[in-house]
């Protein structure tokens, strides 16, 4: 019950006992006991679901997963989790060593990750997963949790994937939204900020249905943070304002500075009230690892109010901090405010040093930022991996444990084994050569494409050749009317040279070689090199004969006779010494 609740409580006794006396205060005092009986075994039921084993033990246990489930701090829980090691050291039963294992895990989980990721590696060794599956659970939930914390972000991702489902099928609410919650965070980490969305509502949502109002509000920060990320400011800025007010944040001092900053980052450094506050309150705490943001937003503070000297204090301070704790994300950041406060009040040189300053970082940054984003490239494709052979991996865990069944079961059935293995043999065969042949008709249609590809550039390479050719011979015709016309005028003078000089130009063909070496690469080298006493012409000729044409068409081409085009065939046949029985046709395009 919240403290609010408890004071409406005592103030309803006061006033019953000032109104009807002893007697009917003791009847709401009897109420008020069964009404407490019945939260505490409704809420036993929706929070504690590990199996019974020692009630000292339990009960400890019992406490703890209530702080968890009203979002209390689990570093005040340091002296219910040493006495549940106590307990589990002195007991022979190897199921409470693993709980005390997992809760010493829990409690370490964000200060020291890699002390609890070898702690709740013994909890598995210890648990009897197949007597205790929520232990199992709970157990995958922990180690996803403290996986994304040590940045092994693909395992968490896959951990939280299933056991989000498990929770789900068990009716196991909370831990079903906190599932939904790491892997919204895991996505947001990787950039996939609408899908991190989608899991964080989500994760609200069941919070709400369950009533844990304490997670459902801590959550928001998470939908506010990607509205921001998704372009959407003013939904985002809502929420975080609504979170400021809230009495659960306001108890939370670390989670309140983390929302008055967001505040101050989303309303573009609009909310100053927000920066002031963030930095009264950080600086009471002494927290090293928030301090630099706060100082360097209060500088950002001072610098948009024009206070350029107090401006400079803060980003000293901050830039001290970041120093301290090595934050290299802020330090350019920190360095350019200086830079931008020290151009404000004049001081050019001052202002052009940090600015440099400030590029150096950054330029160390941006690669720290590429290696980064090379990371969550490659992991975001292990993710769409794992999603495509999780069919196949469901189905090869089931023949494996068909196969771990079969083996235990009597000599009687020893063939049915052998069996089935064969034909577990067969199948994979069968599918591997599935495989094989839409492999090959993948390659064949790429081939099919290829050659249509080829043929359409042959079909244009012809018709532009020949329209070409048909512009030329129109261009002879024009030619030959204006010679025939006796009109010797300045005009058809200037014609007769302008149409002369097209028909000698020769950038037809060389657009009709640009074009047919993209689909015959090397043909004129190849031809060249094998038959070196061939002529410009007659080259010109054989990549007219490999596109196709005949020979009334390259005679148009060529404006010669068509007797003329075979002559020079002949020749070519005599150079390249084919026999009667040899088509030129075929030799060309062997090149």
């Amino acid at each position: 019950m919240s403290i609010l609740l408890h004071n409406k409580i005592i103030k309803n006794i006061i006033n019953l006992y000032r109104q009807f006396g002893m007697k009917y205060l003791k009847l709401f005092v009897v109420f008020l006991l069964l009404q407490f009986c019945f939260v505490v075994v409704a809420n036993d039921y929706n929070i504690y679901r590990w199996m019974p084993i020692n009630d000292h033990f339990d009960s400890i246990a019992y406490r703890l997963d209530n702080g968890i489930f009203y979002d209390y701090a689990r570093s005040s829980y340091s002296h219910e989790v040493k006495e549940l090691n106590i307990i589990g050291e002195a007991s022979e039963n190897n199921q409470l060593k693993a709980r005390a294992a997992f809760w010493t895990a829990w409690l370490n989980a964000r200060t020291n990750p890699n002390n609890a990721f070898n702690l709740i590696e013994k909890a598995f060794r210890l648990n009897a997963s197949s007597l205790y599956s929520y232990d199992t659970l709970r157990m995958k939930y922990l180690k996803g949790d403290i996986l994304r914390a040590k940045g092994q972000w693909v395992e968490s991702y896959i951990i939280n994937k299933e056991i989000e489902q498990e929770f789900e099928k068990i009716k196991d609410y909370f831990w079903q939204a906190k599932s939904c919650v790491s892997i919204g965070a895991i996505l947001q980490n990787l950039g996939e900020n609408q899908e991190a969305l989608n899991y964080f509502q989500k994760a609200n949502d069941i919070f709400e249905k369950i009533e844990c109002k304490n997670c459902q509000i801590k959550n928001r920060i998470n939908i506010s943070n990607n509205l921001y990320m998704l372009g959407k400011k003013q939904q985002a800025l809502n929420i975080l304002k609504e979170l400021e007010k809230e009495p659960v944040v306001m108890q939370d001092t670390l989670y309140l500075v983390n929302v008055l900053i967001s505040i101050f980052s989303v309303s573009d450094q609009k909310e100053l009230k927000a920066s002031n506050k963030a930095y009264n309150l950080i600086k009471k705490m002494h927290y090293d690892e928030l301090l630099s943001l706060v100082e360097m937003t209060r500088g950002s503070e001072m610098k948009i109010q024009h206070k350029n000297d107090s401006a400079l204090y803060y980003y000293r301070l901050a830039w001290a901090s970041a120093i301290r704790t090595n934050d290299v994300y802020n330090k350019p950041i920190i360095l350019k405010g200086l830079s931008e406060t020290f151009y404000q009040i004049g001081k050019s040189d001052s202002a052009y040093y940090y600015m440099n300053l400030a590029n150096i970082y950054q330029d160390s940054l941006i690669d720290y930022n590429k290696i980064m984003e090379l990371s969550r490239l490659e992991n975001r494709a292990m993710f769409e991996k794992y999603e495509a052979e999780k069919q196949i991996i469901e189905q090869r865990g089931e023949y494996q444990r068909n196969i771990a069944y079969m083996i235990t079961i009597a000599l009687t059935l020893f063939f049915c084994l052998i069996f089935y293995i064969l034909w577990l043999s067969r199948r994979k065969a069968n599918m591997s050569e599935q495989l094989k042949d839409t492999q090959n008709r993948e390659l064949m249609l790429q081939n099919k494409q290829h050659l249509l590809e080829i043929e359409s550039m042959h079909r244009e390479l012809s018709s532009n050749t020949m329209l070409i050719a048909q512009k030329n011979a129109k261009l002879k015709e024009l030619y030959s009317k204006l010679e025939q016309n006796d009109a010797n005028d300045k005009v058809s003078d200037e014609l007769k040279i302008d149409i002369k000089s097209q028909l000698i130009n020769d950038d037809d063909w060389q657009y009709f070689i640009i074009k047919f070496e993209k689909i015959y690469p090397h043909f004129f080298e190849n031809l060249k090199q094998q038959f070196s006493s061939l002529s410009e012409t007659e080259l010109r000729l054989c990549a007219y004969i490999r596109i196709g044409m005949s020979a009334k068409e390259i005679a148009k081409i060529l404006s010669i006779q068509p007797e003329t085009v075979n002559t020079s065939r002949y020749r070519i046949r005599k150079k390249m010494k084919l026999s009667s029985g040899e088509s030129l046709e075929a030799l060309l395009r062997s090149f």
